[in-house]
């Protein structure tokens, strides 16, 4: 392929899909993920476009033969590409269940110029790049952080020089072998990269779809001008069931405190924003960062909630760091003890976290009026029933200490994870087990052991869920909201918890 020297590019957020019969909110999001990658495109000199088709469609709700879409149809999707005339074409594959959409958005796009190079990018296609490839009309995806690794390509492409020997690539050659470079190193100076390119997001939409409680992953953004940031990457944990280092690696890597800062007043003064889902996955593994970030936020005085929709670690923080949470705007946190048998925690999920130290965080944000939330996982492998129903009496326990609302998730075997290779090595999957169906969120167990059949494990997932109150704080703010937003999308909330706890 040749290239005209301006090189246009066009990053896709596709729409997403679910099968109707679950049941399941289908929200849109910001991806910063190509907002990084945009921002250095830009940086270098390319012109590039985001396409959130996810968002700019995020009325068009419909259902067609048992699937739920949301987001632009391919027509539509189509207009833009053509209208546009990219040479590149760049496509997040970011969730399994986004999957489906992502192939069909790709299928649109040589259908429209044949000759666009497209490229498929996210935790998707990094740990399941043949499945990618499988698609003809998905020239390269990009494995791990993309920010380097597309700009390199693009340089490549727009040079006419062979792509093939970038790390962190896989692509079909001639007899249709799928060839995978070695991987890219993690980038270690996250100041080094731009601020996402917020600017070419449709930020507007998201603060109207938050107004319709049809966005962000927070009870605390919706209604508000929120936006999402990334202050770390990686985890230097092993929980069997998480796929962060597939991604983002084992290492842990921060952005300096000043660096955080300045994101966030950039946030304020140019959009207005309220409220911030700080998304890092370990936003609190070196105390004394957080300290550094949290102290300037209120020596400046800068007027920001902020929430951590997937969680902290509790032996990270100490007394004092709750109380400067609470006191630099943080509305909500969420400890994940996974399970509430100790044993479970170390040995079969790996996580090696003292539940004790859980009690402790929970006793913090209770005294300084901290909303906090709490994950837990059922159903592992070697995971007996008895462990499972400690599970729900310690939940009972963290709602006596202070926790509003606990949340119960089915063990999902994510391709690549060690939890998928445990239960693919011992026979457990379920015999219709596909990777692009997997949906945390579903409450359909997709293992079975010795230990016990999935069927009792719904059982007991139901049995869980009744921990929670059908009135807590959390959920009169959620209920609340939702009725102001749509009083009928209300009653049917009100329906599910009712219907939950029969």
């Amino acid at each position: 392929m040749t290239f005209d020297i301006l090189m246009k590019v066009l990053l896709i957020n596709p729409p997403n899909s679910v099968l109707a019969k679950w049941n399941l909110p289908l929200h849109i999001f910001q991806p910063l993920g190509i907002a990084y990658i945009a921002a250095i495109l830009e940086k270098a000199g390319y012109e590039v476009k985001i396409l959130d088709t996810l968002a700019l469609g995020w009325r068009n709700e419909r259902v067609i033969e048992g699937i739920k879409y949301v987001g632009l149809t391919q027509e539509q999707i189509a207009k833009e590409i053509k209208e546009y005339s990219p040479d590149v074409v760049g496509i997040a594959f970011l969730f399994t269940p986004q999957a489906r959409e992502a192939h069909e958005t790709a299928k649109t796009t040589k259908r429209v110029e044949p000759n666009i190079f497209v490229m498929a990018g996210g935790a998707h296609a990094t740990t399941l790049p043949e499945n990618v490839l499988s698609n003809p009309n998905i020239d390269c995806v990009v494995m791990g952080e993309g920010e380097y690794t597309v700009l390199e390509l693009i340089q490549n492409l727009k040079n006419n020089k062979s792509w093939h020997e970038i790390q962190g690539i896989a692509y079909r050659e001639k007899n249709d072998r799928i060839v995978k470079t070695p991987a890219r190193p993690a980038i270690e100076n996250l100041d080094d990269l731009p601020f996402p390119a917020y600017h070419l997001l449709p930020m507007e939409i998201y603060f109207k779809a938050a107004k319709k409680v049809k966005s962000a992953r927070s009870i605390s953004t919706f209604g508000k001008k929120w936006a999402t940031i990334i202050t770390s990457r990686g985890c230097p944990f092993s929980c069997i069931f998480c796929t962060v280092h597939l991604v983002m690696k084992r290492g842990w890597r921060a952005r300096s405190p000043e660096n955080v800062v300045a994101e966030i007043e950039n946030l304020i003064k140019n959009y207005g924003i309220e409220h911030l889902d700080i998304e890092d996955d370990n936003f609190t593994l070196k105390e004394e960062r957080v300290k550094k970030i949290l102290d300037s936020i209120i020596e400046k005085k800068i007027d920001i909630e902020w929430s951590t929709p997937n969680g902290i670690r509790a032996d990270t923080v100490d007394e004092e760091l709750i109380e400067k949470m609470k006191k630099s705007g943080c509305t909500r946190t969420i400890v994940a003890p996974e399970s509430g048998n100790q044993y479970v925690v170390n040995n079969i999920i790996g996580k090696t976290l003292d539940l004790e130290k859980i009690n402790q965080v929970v006793r913090w944000c209770k005294k300084y009026k901290l909303l906090v939330e709490a994950f837990f996982v059922l159903g592992f492998p070697r995971e007996t029933k008895e462990q499972m129903y400690d599970t729900i009496t310690y939940a009972k326990k963290l709602r006596k200490i202070g926790v509003d609302d606990c949340a119960f998730y089915i063990a999902t075997p994510f391709y690549g994870t060690q939890l998928y290779k445990i239960a693919k090595e011992r026979g457990y999957l379920d015999e219709n087990f596909d990777n692009e169906e997997l949906n945390t969120l579903s409450g359909e167990p997709m293992i079975e052991t010795e230990d016990f059949t999935k069927e009792e494990l719904k059982e007991i997932w139901g049995k869980a869920k009744k921990v929670n109150p059908l009135i807590s704080k959390g959920r009169i703010k959620l209920a609340w909201t939702i009725f102001k937003a749509d009083p009928k999308r209300a009653l049917s909330y009100l329906f599910l918890r009712l219907s939950s706890r029969a």
